[in-house]
């Protein structure tokens, strides 16, 4: 990442990380979907860069009405 401190970029070695996301699709009828979903559910901490921070836990429910 660039350190503007030093004015020059440094190299990082970030840690593994593993997360759980699940999603579920109902389908109520043939016109009518629910799906509910859930990204990072145990919130683990984890950095996809440095220097900025991850997204926390994360819940998601969408209605579909197609005819």
């Amino acid at each position: 990442y660039y350190d503007p401190i030093i004015f020059s970029t440094v190299n990082v070695t970030l840690e593994s990380y593993s997360i759980t996301d699940i999603q579920i699709n109902y389908l109520i009828n043939k016109f009518f979907t629910v799906n509910l979903r859930s990204e990072n559910i145990f919130d683990k901490k984890y950095f996809e860069m440095a220097g900025y921070n991850s997204r926390g836990r994360g819940f998601y429910l969408k209605a579909r009405f197609s005819f």
